[in-house]
């Protein structure tokens, strides 16, 4: 671990030379050649080209033999995509949520519920293709982004770690040579929302671009804490993002970024459902309120805090496109943090309060060489690094915790910190024996180290480790993988067919918070087999794309929360399977309408899991009996003699069980219409409405109470914009300008963002925005 500091600086500097050698052609004086990943012209009919490069390559998407979903621009502004999140709208297989502020994306029912420092989540995020490890970090707004591509199902070779699901490609938009522009946008809605948002595009030189992109948001709150008026569940935001670009020759390109963004959100209100016995707070107190039953109501204390998030992060990356290959290199650093302090206990009063800070500092480079031979054979070969100091500091107050509050060192707190060094050489070979026909083999090996140091007060050591523990512990793991991937792909014309396999990997690790030197955690494995076909009209005007998938998913990494431990519990699971059907699609049925939908179906079990953790009720509300589990809990009996009274950690065989956020079907349909409204106007309608059956948020929704799942949904979000058809001069230099509005969750659906049953404190929720509605004005000068 020591040896990080030089490792990194190899990396950097022996990049920075490979790149500083294809510096030798003449200075370019004209525009930017690299073509746009969003779309290129389109041909004679009307669909668009999408390029992608969900290959590591620029390619066309229906060449692609992969199910990649690619959004752009024009979509993510005419669908209103705002946040990361809102991708799952058009994306088929994808459940993407936010319980506890953390970035819960899945991928066919592969993910990773609450991933703290120590574990990351089964879906690799990438930001301007740097790895974005901490998922509490990657919950921010898109804007003045270049596209976003989703790419499903487990990731061998090119995406390979943590990716057991697949991963998540943002890209934001460069500089543009040679081009003075600007564009602003200011927004107003219900809950006292407003949106201002400002990109500006300076050419510096022939050959240098300067970009500027703002956005400041703020959103009230539409919670009501009953106990005082107070509105929570708001949001507030602030990002600031400059590029440079320097196009030094014809061939070599650099592209340096610098990004700070700030938010604070207060998503995690938690409502407690359960009454008395299983709301333990409830036994603290005289005369306890009942549970709150409006589902945008709840009731607690004023200790409780908004996370608050900050982010700075740099980014350099270099492109050479030489005659036989091309080189790509991103360095990239990234510094996170964020603090809150969560109603834990559910409760009106100040009962159990966690506080937690955590964040960390990531150092990373992905250095990659793709050949441009004209024979039957290519290649692209890549090196991946990745150093990140992660922390996680808990601090327990409340009545819960009072007995401990004069110890000495006070409440209970644990500083955990965890280093991750993670070094990959990946490669693939591709072979094309005849004309159409192609064959992929690639592979990727990957070391990854952790060292856990932990550290706690004697609180915590008292009332939350074993007997005997050390306040002061270490623990490291090392973890190595190869990851192969096979694919073979034929191109019918119009219809592309392929099949693959590939073997994803995630990293073990430590669950943190910690009070003791905890197990290792072991890293999952997934195998996914995939066939699929992607086809295009002659005419241009129908795309269709169909994957059918399986996979085999061992030592899966599955959360249940659990207050008794001081956070939550992280175990491995033994094993499932799945199979599957993904369908998406876009027909032009005229020039001015345009029709696209999507539907997945996933069938999802656990082959084998008998020893799963979950949680029973004390006693059964149904029968009045006390079961096994209430008779083996680990903890004292009440003053009156009973036993265990309230909700306990036990176990049960959930082999057979669907596995969490694995719905059986999502599916999502909408429309564009763009038409002239007259002579002088121009008008833009969108809408589109996804549906999801139920789902469950922990294995087998909790326990026997069957609290913890989501109700299927139907999402309706409709939005709309007019502009002149045509600009005349105007003392305001405008270009362009849109008068528009939006409507999201038109139907006022009730979604919860979490729903959870917790051994030791009750049946808590948390719940997403109801209808949201405003109006939007835009304009462009320059280019």
């Amino acid at each position: 671990m020591k040896s990080a500091g030089n490792v990194r600086r190899y990396l950097v500097s022996s990049s920075a030379a490979a790149m500083a050698l294809c510096i030798s052609a003449p200075v370019r004086s004209q525009t930017d050649s690299v073509p746009s990943p969003e779309a290129t012209p389109p041909g004679t009919g009307d669909i668009e080209e999408i390029v992608v490069t969900a290959q590591r390559r620029s390619e066309k998407l229906q060449d692609v033999p992969i199910s990649v979903t690619a959004i752009s621009p024009q979509q993510i502004e005419d669908l209103n995509l705002v946040t990361v999140k809102d991708v799952q709208i058009i994306t088929p297989g994808l459940t993407f949520e936010s319980g506890y502020n953390y970035a819960q994306p899945f991928i066919r029912g592969v993910g990773t519920s609450n991933p703290t420092p120590g574990i990351e989540s089964a879906v690799a995020t990438y930001v301007d293709g740097a790895y974005v490890p901490r998922a509490i970090a990657q919950l921010t707004d898109m804007f003045d982004m270049a596209d976003v591509q989703v790419i499903k199902g487990a990731q061998g070779t090119l995406w390979g770690r943590n990716a057991t699901g697949g991963a998540l490609l943002y890209t934001t938009a460069d500089p543009v040579l040679n081009e003075y522009s600007a564009t602003g946008t200011a927004e107003v809605g219900n809950y006292r929302h407003w949106v201002g948002e400002a990109v500006t595009n300076v050419p510096l030189a022939d050959t240098v671009a300067l970009r500027l992109a703002v956005r400041g948001s703020s959103q009230a709150g539409y919670i009501n804490n009953v106990l005082n008026g107070d509105e929570l569940g708001g949001r507030g935001s602030t990002s600031v993002r400059g590029k440079v670009k320097w196009a030094a020759t014809d061939k070599f390109t650099a592209v340096f970024t610098g990004e700070y963004y700030k938010a604070d959100d207060f998503h995690n209100a938690l409502a407690e459902r359960a009454p008395a016995p299983y709301c333990t707070a409830c036994l603290f107190v005289p005369a306890p309120p009942p549970p709150v039953s409006g589902f945008y109501d709840v009731a607690q204390p004023d200790t409780a805090k908004p996370f608050l998030t900050t982010a700075a992060n740099g980014n350099v990356h270099l492109t050479y496109n030489g005659d036989t290959y091309d080189i790509n290199s991103v360095t990239a650093y990234r510094h996170d943090k964020t603090s809150v302090t969560v109603n834990q206990g559910f409760a009106s009063f100040p009962f159990f309060d966690y506080g937690a800070v955590n964040g960390g500092t990531t150092w990373g480079e992905e250095l990659q060489a793709a050949s441009k031979w004209d024979g039957m054979f290519n290649t692209l070969v890549g090196l991946s690094y990745n150093h990140d100091d992660s922390y996680d500091t808990t601090l327990l107050t409340g009545a819960a915790f009072a007995a401990l509050a004069d110890v000495p060192g006070g409440y209970p707190y644990a500083d955990d910190d965890i280093v991750t060094e993670s070094v990959a050489g990946f490669a693939e070979l591709y072979v094309t024996p005849i004309d159409k026909l192609k064959f992929t083999f690639g592979g990727r090996y990957t070391m990854d180290d952790r060292e856990l140091t932990g550290k706690e007060n004697l609180a915590a050591n008292l009332a939350l480790a074993p007997p005997g523990t050390p306040m002061e512990f270490t623990k490291d793991a090392k973890f190595y993988q190869f990851t192969p991937r096979v694919v073979v792909a034929y191109d019918l014309d119009p219809v592309n067919v392929y099949a693959s396999w590939n073997r994803g990997f995630k990293a073990g690790g430590f669950n943190t918070p910690t009070f003791a030197p905890p197990p290792v955690i072991d890293p999952e494995l997934i195998d996914n087999y995939e066939v699929g076909a992607k086809y295009v009209s002659p005419d241009r005007r129908l795309r269709a794309n169909l994957a059918g998938f399986y996979y085999n998913y061992s030592d899966i990494q599955v959360y249940t929360v659990n207050n008794a431990e001081g956070g939550q519990h992280l175990e491995n699971a033994a094993k499932s399977t799945g199979y599957g059907g993904e369908l998406d699609g876009s027909y032009k049925l005229a020039s001015w309408v345009n029709v696209f939908g999507n539907a997945a179906y996933l069938h999802a079990e656990y082959d084998s899991y008998p020893d799963a953790s979950v949680v029973y009720p004390c006693p059964d509300p149904n029968t009045g009996t006390y079961g096994p589990a209430c008779q083996q809990a680990a903890t004292e009996a009440n003053p009156n003699g009973d036993p265990k009274v309230g909700l306990v950690q036990g176990t049960a065989d959930l082999t057979g069980k669907t596995p969490p956020r694995a719905p059986r079907f999502t599916g999502s349909l909408g429309f564009d219409i763009h038409l002239p409204l007259g002579d002088s106007w121009t008008g833009n309608f969108s809408t589109v409405a996804r549906y999801t059956t139920r789902y469950d948020f922990y294995p087998d929704a909790g326990g026997p109470l069957g609290n913890d799942y989501q109700p299927s949904y139907t999402l309706v979000n409709v939005t709309g914009y007019v502009e002149p058809a045509h600009i005349q001069s105007n003392v305001l230099g405008l270009t362009a300008y849109k008068i528009g509005f939006y409507v999201n969750n038109a139907t006022d659906e009730k979604i919860y963002a979490l729903r959870n049953t917790s051994a030791g404190f009750g049946i808590a929720d948390q719940v997403l925005e109801p209808r949201t509605y405003g109006i939007r004005l835009s304009a462009a000068w320059g280019s």
